[in-house]
């Protein structure tokens, strides 16, 4: 089975893997070649085997990306959840902490694309499996290693594959 991404997190892995063939068609050539010219013995020449080693470091990297991209299932926004008005992957959430009075946005992601740093939680995380399927109004209750955090869904927001942006 594939992995799961929303069609930004596919459009970033397919980006990194644009950056890795150029690199592997046009830097590591002409490395490979300078490298060559300025010391005639390949043997005792350490640049040249460094660049070879970050040409085999770059080929399995390209490997990998073409297998979880040829791979991937492709969430757009979860079309049902625009229509349903539903937390789905995808769904961007405005929670408040009952405990504080805190409000923050989180956005649900595939485990691949998570980053809490910016505010990507993965729908396999503790916060983000219990947030999937629930509507604007709800209360959850979130185990986290500090204790059960308590949270009042504000507002889910979704976008159809068309760029339409729904409130809810």
């Amino acid at each position: 089975m594939g992995i799961i991404l929303t069609s930004e997190g596919y459009k970033k892995k397919k980006n990194l893997l644009d950056l890795i063939n150029r690199k592997l068609h046009e830097e590591i050539p002409r490395s490979l070649q300078r490298a060559r010219f300025h010391h005639s013995e390949l043997r005792e020449n350490a640049e040249y085997r460094d660049v070879l080693a970050e040409k085999e470091r770059l080929e399995i990297e390209r490997e990998k990306l073409q297998q979880e991209l040829d791979n991937a299932i492709v969430i757009d926004w979860l079309e049902s959840s625009f229509k349903s008005k539903k937390i789905g992957i995808g769904s961007v959430v405005k929670l408040k902490d009952l405990t504080n009075g805190k409000e923050e946005m989180i956005q649900i992601v595939s485990p691949e694309e998570a980053d809490c740093e910016i505010g990507k939680i993965s729908h396999q995380s503790p916060c983000g499996s219990v947030l999937l399927g629930k509507a604007a109004g709800a209360l959850v209750s979130v185990k986290a290693p500090k204790g059960v955090i308590r949270y009042k869904i504000m507002e889910v927001i979704n976008q159809s594959k068309k760029g339409g942006m729904e409130r809810f």
